[in-house]
């Protein structure tokens, strides 16, 4: 299956040249490096962008902790197929897909806040919920659920990153969104198992990764300046 993923990849990227060589790209004004590091510098200690890596990096927490674990709980405690737990991680993929667009148009109407506290705070207590929730239709639905908001969020936090780096800094405000993620989604699958492996099971990761994001969305709510919406100057 794994060797096989890799045509589909190729497929995309070749799909992707296709379409995009013909892309008119509209180059700014020249910046030296030293001009660029100053700038950097400058909106790395921009309290808002902390703020805001900060709990990318509280959602990434989660998000990884539950991506590792949620395949292994419904193959060794569940007792669920690999295509049933295949079938069931695709359809909180599809919703995800779905509730994307839906969660992106509410952030740009009515700002980032709006989507990203209670889309947050709804996975922070789904995510609590898998660890009790009843084998069967409940579980299933409980793991879609938990798709509509573990996979799109990310887009949400993207633009939101995007409205403090205005124009200039956009590519290296997505490339510290990215490398915050990269660490903390990494590193939590290692601390969720040392708690899945010490007498708690994997139930346990679903309390870590659901705490990981309430305390998440409590920070969130501290930062009035995400509720207002990029659309006003």
């Amino acid at each position: 299956i794994l060797q096989g993923s890799l045509v589909p990849a190729v497929g995309a990227g070749v799909v992707i040249w296709l379409l995009l060589r013909g892309l008119t790209v509209q180059r700014g004004e020249g910046m030296s490096w030293r001009v660029y590091l100053d700038a950097v510098r400058v909106f790395l200690g921009n309290r808002r962008l902390q703020i805001l890596l900060v709990t990318v990096s509280g959602f990434s927490v989660a998000q990884g902790s539950l991506m590792t674990f949620l395949p292994i709980y419904l193959r060794e405690d569940v007792g669920y197929t690999s295509f049933e737990t295949g079938l069931y991680l695709a359809l909180a993929q599809a919703i995800g897909i779905v509730s994307q667009p839906a969660l992106g148009y509410l952030s740009d109407r009515y700002g980032r806040r709006a989507v990203l506290l209670p889309s947050v705070t709804l996975l922070g207590l789904m995510v609590l919920a898998l660890s009790v929730a009843p084998h069967g239709a409940p579980l299933v639905l409980n793991i879609i659920g938990v798709g509509a908001f573990a996979f799109p969020l990310l887009a949400i936090f993207l633009a939101a990153a995007s409205d403090i780096a205005g124009e200039r800094l956009q590519a290296t405000t997505v490339s510290l969104v990215f490398a915050a993620t990269t660490v903390f989604s990494g590193v939590s699958p290692f601390i969720a198992g040392l708690l899945a492996d010490t007498h708690y099971g994997v139930p346990s990761v679903f309390v870590f990764a659901g705490s990981a994001s309430l305390v998440t969305a409590a920070l969130l709510a501290t930062q009035g300046w995400l509720g207002r919406s990029p659309r006003t100057p």
